[in-house]
């Protein structure tokens, strides 16, 4: 348990549950008697986070993640169960618990496609209350990871997606906030702004001493973030365990275009990974969970090997714990 004073997050016994319109195929029936479902979006999910804790949040896709990070964050109201963060509780004290908080939701932009940059970040640090002073000292520490003083006059409708990434990260961050939630930050960005954040967010960077939530389905991500991990099944807390552990939970997989591919049964690595050979040359390689990089590379050396190589792509996934065991 720990101590009142170090807790950021409590959440005890807490549910959410939604209620849905099902279309039944008639307009007329769903006009005048429409059905409903309701889904039971989080499950009696009891967890307390500590100042400066790194947490990683894991799970298929309608597993509860989106909605935990909702109901913390105050867009969300609780249906059972008890929410404190940060002394606030979210949903009442949504106001106040914002000018503590930088949440960054994948779907949700603060940027304006017709202003500029410069002019969209103003926007935010009046709304969070910085006085000028306030601005330009946040603003220039916050410039030597984000690295966006370049494009700050910019409409955000002509910037990359990786700059826009990088303006959105700036408002998020912009009233250096003690609590950070991030919802796929990284999903489809550039090598150059993935770095960007990990740096930001790194032991040594300025967001270090932060406490921070992170969904992410990327485990490269996460290992490099988060010190904790949070797997969520159907709603409810599967599991917690050590980041560092994420790495017997991954799976590898590699599709490499060859030209010539080798024969599956003359590969010697048959006991650290599964190999499946298509009609036009293409090899598809899954290695076994927990097998080291090493033998990751000597295998793709021998795959290669007096061969010529169209395309290679490397993917990684988590294993997710059974949906069963957590209901």
């Amino acid at each position: 348990m720990l101590c009142r004073v170090s807790l950021v997050i409590s959440l005890s016994a807490v549910s959410r549950v939604i209620e849905t319109k099902q279309h039944s195929g008639s307009l007329i029936k769903d006009l005048f008697r429409p059905s409903r479902k309701t889904i039971t979006a989080l499950d009696d999910v009891s967890l307390e986070i500590g100042a400066g804790e790194k947490i990683g949040i894991i799970g298929h896709n309608g597993s509860g993640k989106s909605t935990l990070l909702k109901v913390i964050c105050g867009v969300m109201a609780t249906t059972t169960g008890q929410v404190q963060v940060m002394g606030f509780a979210p949903h009442a004290e949504r106001k106040q618990l914002m000018r503590h908080t930088g949440v960054l939701f994948s779907q949700k932009s603060y940027l304006y496609p017709n202003m500029s940059l410069h002019d969209c970040l103003g926007l935010y640090a009046a709304a969070r209350g910085l006085s000028n002073t306030e601005y330009t000292h946040s603003f220039a520490e916050l410039d030597r990871y984000l690295n966006i003083s370049g494009f700050m006059a910019q409409q955000v409708r002509t910037l990359s997606f990786g700059q826009r990434m990088r303006g959105e990260m700036f408002c998020a961050l912009i009233h250096r906030p003690r609590l950070v939630i991030l919802d796929e930050p990284t999903i489809g960005l550039d090598a150059e702004t993935k770095l960007r954040f990990k740096t930001l967010f790194g032991h040594h960077g300025l967001m270090a001493d932060k406490t921070l939530l992170l969904v992410s389905h990327e485990p490269d991500t996460l290992l490099n973030l988060t010190d904790r991990c949070l797997s969520l099944a159907h709603g409810r807390l599967a599991e917690s365990f050590p980041t560092a552990l994420l790495k017997n939970k991954t799976l590898i997989e590699y599709h490499i275009d060859c030209v010539n591919p080798p024969a599956t049964c003359h590969l010697p690595w048959s006991d650290a990974a599964r190999f499946t050979q298509g009609r036009q040359g293409e090899l598809e390689v899954s290695f076994n969970i927990g097998v080291d990089e090493l033998t990751v590379q000597q295998c793709l050396a021998a795959i290669m090997a007096g061969n010529t190589v169209r395309s290679i792509k490397r993917s990684e996934s988590i294993l997710m714990p059974s949906t069963e065991a957590a209901r």
